[in-house]
């Protein structure tokens, strides 16, 4: 898979190198092995990911701070999870064993 870019239900402001910046989308990369090493299998026992965990893999595939993260809407961020949690899904990873 290649990186995926997600429209955000209201733009975020943060700062950026020339000064404030209005984000309308993020773009996520695809993960690599490194991540999973450094956070782990982001589902829990319902094969669901967790808020603090999919928050640190969004930061990590954007590339974005976390109060970019923390202002996005919840159908993004839901759609991210969803997204993120494919490559675990196409892999065969099931948290369950």
């Amino acid at each position: 898979m290649t990186e995926k870019a997600f429209k955000l239900s209201s733009p975020v402001t943060t700062q950026g190198e020339g000064g404030t910046v209005t984000l309308s989308e993020i773009t996520l990369r695809p993960p690599t092995a490194r991540e999973l090493f450094d956070f782990g299998i982001p589902f829990n026992e319902n094969d669901m990911i967790a808020g603090p965990v999919l928050r640190d893999w969004i930061m990590r595939l954007s590339g974005r701070d976390g109060s970019v993260v923390d202002a996005m809407g919840l159908a993004e961020t839901v759609q991210m999870a969803r997204w993120i949690g494919g490559f675990f899904k196409a892999a065969g990873t099931d948290a369950k064993n």
